[in-house]
């Protein structure tokens, strides 16, 4: 199994352009053999509050028909976010696109000053198959909340992946908290962020992949564009880093 996290610098508002490099990604990583692959939180659009409805998707959307082809051509499931509207409420949240199946898990816990934009919603929480694991997902500020890693747990959740937004000077509290959770709930854990900037406000990168026992196996630096890549044997993990 290889798990990747991909980090970029998005073009806010360009939904065409974000694409064009969401699909760069994937098939940089479908060449590297990759079984999945995180992106960032609203990654299609890059990260939105007050144009987000401007940028939603909707279930089915027919921009995505891309990353179906791709995924049901090479394999690869994907992972990547946008505002979506659902029965008239503006969600923050993740499509995941797998050769089989699409699902939509939307955000639970939302930061400050989103929930003048988005509902938050706890309905749609997929689990998915990944080479016999269960893989779960979540989505930034829901990674602060104790509970959603419990209820992650008590799923039996072995991959816990998570498109985010952090600035900078959050970076290693969150390396930190990851390496913590990740041991004390017994996950692997995926963490995909932005890099240079998004939303006016300049963008952390340090995406990475950490094992159940809190290792962190491989991690992106702050600023490029590129993939931190993990591939498990038996019971153990290799990781490393590709740049585009």
């Amino acid at each position: 199994m290889i798990l990747s996290a991909a980090q970029f610098h998005p073009s806010d508002d360009n939904i065409n352009k974000n694409i064009n490099i969401h699909m760069e990604l994937i098939k940089k990583a479908c060449e590297e053999q990759v079984d999945f692959i995180q992106f960032p939180e609203m990654s299609l659009c890059g990260y939105q509050r007050e144009k987000a409805e401007l940028s939603a998707f909707i279930p089915n959307d027919t921009r995505l028909v891309p990353f179906r082809n791709i995924s049901s051509q090479s394999g690869i499931t994907i992972s990547m976010g946008a505002p979506i509207l659902i029965d008239g409420k503006l969600h923050i949240g993740t499509f995941i696109i797998t050769p089989n199946q699409e699902e939509i898990y939307l955000k639970h816990h939302l930061h400050t000053g989103e929930e003048i934009y988005f509902y938050e919603n706890t309905s749609h929480n997929p689990q998915i198959e990944l080479d016999k694991y269960n893989l779960g997902f979540a989505i930034c500020y829901d990674i602060e909340n104790k509970i959603h890693w419990e209820k992650a747990f008590t799923r039996h959740t072995d991959i816990y992946s998570a498109g985010i937004f952090y600035l900078p000077g959050s970076i290693k509290k969150l390396h930190a908290m990851v390496t913590k959770q990740s041991l004390e709930y017994n996950m692997n854990v995926i963490i995909s962020n932005y890099c240079i900037s998004t939303y006016g406000m300049e963008a952390g990168g340090g995406s990475g992949i950490w094992s159940r026992n809190g290792e962190n196996i491989v991690l992106l630096d702050s600023s490029s564009t590129g993939l931190a890549i993990a591939e498990k044997h038996e019971e153990n993990w290799s990781g490393k880093t590709v740049y585009i």
